[in-house]
């Protein structure tokens, strides 16, 4: 049996995940305040598309696919890990050697007067104008820096941090729409047996009024 599960979107993005995390969100139930926050930051969801009635067909692998790629938790918590993976790196530059270049051009005239050299006919008044370069380079290294250290080992557990907390984040919503899908899929084979039991049902009261 195809357990794909048809969800009808109204008014709704349609390729947007939130109507997944939300029922998700109502369906998933937990007694630690850290698994709580997890689910409310999981519960809004970026839209994308344009809204549509029609009625598509996802499996477990799509509706888990679209929540992790549209939700706004995740999207956060993604960029607060590159964002801490930037600061580590940041911190790391300072206990390399610093490199700095610089280049330089100047422009100019010298008038010959200036120098005591009076009017001639041979010889010109101005020189220029003229223009020379400059390139300059220098590299320097702190052999030891207490601060430097402890700011690197700062940030180095912040990314790690982040990324723990990233990784969390899409546990979440893996298992919340996991959830909410099993549910669907249970729902549904409800109502199938119940439309069953009524089919059985007026064929034995059709039987019995012959």
């Amino acid at each position: 049996m195809n357990y794909a599960v048809r969800f009808l979107f109204a008014n709704v993005a349609r390729l947007s995940g939130a109507v997944f995390v939300a029922v998700a969100g109502l369906c998933f139930v937990t007694t630690a305040a850290s698994q709580n926050t997890a689910v409310t930051a999981v519960m809004a969801s970026v839209p994308n598309g344009t809204a549509s009635n029609e009625m598509l067909l996802l499996t477990l692998r799509d509706a888990i696919n679209m929540a992790l790629r549209y939700n706004l938790g995740a999207i956060e918590s993604g960029e607060n890990a590159q964002t801490a993976r930037g600061e580590r790196l940041i911190a790391l530059s300072y206990l390399l050697p610093q490199v700095s270049a610089g280049l330089s051009e100047t422009v100019g005239q010298t008038s010959l007067a200036t120098f005591g050299v009076k009017n001639s006919p041979f010889v010109p008044h101005i020189l220029g104008p003229y223009a020379y370069g400059k390139v300059d380079a220098s590299l320097s290294q702190t052999l030891f820096s207490l601060e430097s250290m402890q700011r690197f080992r700062s940030a180095r557990t912040a990314e790690q941090a982040a990324q723990l907390s990233y990784q969390d984040i899409l546990d979440v919503v893996t298992l919340t729409v996991g959830n909410a899908y099993l549910q669907v899929i249970e729902t549904n084979s409800r109502i199938e047996a119940q439309q069953a039991q009524v089919r059985n049902a007026l064929a034995l009261h059709g039987r019995a009024t012959l």
